[in-house]
């Protein structure tokens, strides 16, 4: 995993966290937090300052939305520094200082590391957050949400099927890891795909079987 000084946990809410500690105070802002969340999803973590723009204040006019992104990024980089980076056309995270989970959950998915994609998704994309923001914005975390919940659903499905490879009768194998869920007990009994019965204990039992079933249904 990144030692970055800084973290951006998208999934299963937000929060910036700096060498493991979460932040408080005005770098966590809803509209400040929103925009973290904007860029550490994006490719590269870079976005164009008319992309933010159209996000965060379209229903804003143009003059004082820019005054408005203009302040947030002050007051970001009076708290992370050269951690986050501008000029007049684009608006970017430093990758070597801030590490976001979203993006290391998708080098997990590129990677076919099911169990490390299993460990690092917390929850659905931006859970629970709201800000006022326009249309598009709140499609966008919805499209998102939906993608990476269905990335998820295949990790966790890819990861029974190796588990299943240890034999089909009474055998255990841990496939969630250490921080995400007890040993799944792997029952026996072919469902038909080739997938053994999971029964999954722990905080997030729930949430696997139904992505399994998920999964399965497409």
């Amino acid at each position: 995993m990144s030692q970055a000084k800084y973290r951006v946990r998208l999934l299963g809410g937000v929060a910036l966290e700096m060498e493991g500690v979460r932040v408080a105070g005005r770098a966590c802002q809803r509209k400040r937090l929103a925009l973290l969340g904007l860029l550490g999803a994006a490719s590269g973590h870079r976005l164009s300052r008319d992309k933010v723009l159209s996000y965060l204040w379209a229903e804003v006019d143009a003059h004082r939305a820019r005054n408005a992104l203009s302040q947030l990024l002050h007051g970001l980089k009076q708290q992370l520094g050269v951690a986050v980076g501008a000029n007049s056309d684009e608006i970017w995270l430093n990758n070597a200082l801030i590490a976001v989970d979203v993006a290391q959950f998708r080098g997990a998915i590129a990677a076919s590391d099911w169990n490390t994609a299993i460990s690092l998704y917390g929850g659905p994309f931006l859970d629970g957050f709201f800000t006022k923001a326009g249309p598009d914005f709140e499609h966008w975390v919805d499209e998102l949400r939906s993608g990476l919940k269905l990335d998820y659903a295949f990790a966790l499905q890819r990861a029974a099927l190796a588990a299943s490879n240890c034999g089909h009768n009474g055998c255990c194998a841990r496939v969630a890891t250490a921080g995400i869920g007890r040993p799944t007990e792997c029952l026996g009994g072919d469902d038909g795909h080739g997938i053994v019965g999971c029964h999954w204990r722990g905080r997030r039992g729930t949430r696997a079987r139904q992505g399994l079933s998920r999964a399965d249904e497409e």
